[in-house]
């Protein structure tokens, strides 16, 4: 058998007429008398590792007579026959979306890419160890969409079958994150207030939209972007810690409250609206000395300007 480093090779022989030629396990045929018998060669389960078994052929480099495997043939002299084997090939596997951060309520498209493109099969798109759906793979693309996604981030996976000529394979965790949006007018913790059901997380994207405003009334609100295009109003002394950015293309009402921006990337501060951006505290502690702040527009802080760490810059 070959070659050497199969599994499964041993090969058992059997004739179906035994009384006219009988076979023994090294496949010597021995006649015994006049008629016809059919000498069977079984490989079993053979296998080798990385390959797909594709036949037989008569020439151990692949050049020789090809036979099918599981085909009868009839021959009156000695035949040698080697093993066929396709290597199957490694897949990659990458993953995409069409909108990150997304809305709560949005609908996202995840897009997974498998490489060989002539991989065939089904991708599995998964939240963590929960199973969202499945795509068919067409020129080795794949997508998904779902608008059931809940507020916070997401590890999403996709996840390759593999097929008869590509090994499965599974892409990196893509960080998808949902936001939550203003349903109505309302304080900010009251879970009616915003389209999800629930007060914002800590983390979450923030959306007050346009015509809405909302009454920060809780102690503190930690956000990652806070995107203003209606009003927020601070009631009083409260506290709004920021990972991401600060945009203002509606009303923000700074009352007595605090601004606190943290976190190791890049923040950008901007109003669309004529005039400063009003803070009444306003602290910058980045994770590092070379964290930007990047203020697009005015800025105007009422009582106390603390920096701390990270640059705070004016373009």
């Amino acid at each position: 058998m070959s070659p050497a480093n199969a599994s499964n090779s041993l090969v058992t022989w059997t004739s179906n007429a035994p009384g006219v030629a009988d076979v023994d396990q090294t496949g010597l045929v021995t006649p015994v008398s006049e008629g016809t018998a059919t000498i069977t060669a079984n490989s079993g389960n053979m296998a080798l590792t990385g390959c797909n078994f594709g036949g037989w052929t008569t020439a151990a480099d692949g050049s020789g007579t090809s036979y099918e495997a599981g085909a009868t043939y009839s021959t009156d002299a000695a035949l040698a026959l080697f093993a066929k084997w396709t290597a199957i090939s490694s897949s990659v596997t990458t993953l995409a979306s069409d909108l990150n951060p997304a809305n709560f309520g949005s609908s996202v498209t995840f897009t997974a890419t498998v490489v060989p493109a002539t991989a065939t099969g089904t991708v599995t798109f998964k939240d963590g160890g929960t199973t969202l759906g499945t795509g068919t793979l067409s020129g080795g693309v794949a997508t998904f969409s779902t608008s059931g996604l809940g507020v916070g981030s997401h590890g999403i996976t996709a996840e390759y079958s593999g097929d008869g000529g590509c090994h499965s394979s599974v892409s990196v965790a893509f960080a998808q994150t949902v936001g939550s949006t203003a349903a109505k007018d309302g304080d900010w913790n009251d879970p009616t207030t915003w389209s999800c059901g629930a007060v914002p997380m800590a983390g979450t994207n923030v959306t007050i939209g346009v015509g809405l405003t909302v009454v920060l009334n809780c102690a503190t609100a930690t956000l990652g972007n806070l995107t203003i295009l209606g009003t927020l109003t601070v009631s009083g002394t409260q506290t709004i810690t920021l990972v991401g950015n600060f945009i203002v293309n509606g009303t923000f009402n700074c009352g007595t409250g605090h601004v606190v921006l943290v976190g190791g990337s890049d923040t950008i501060m901007s109003a669309s609206a004529p005039g400063a951006l009003d803070f009444y505290y306003l602290t910058v502690n980045k994770d590092t000395t070379t964290t930007r702040v990047t203020a697009t527009s005015k800025l105007r802080v009422l009582k106390k300007l603390t920096l701390t760490r990270g640059k705070l810059l004016s373009v």
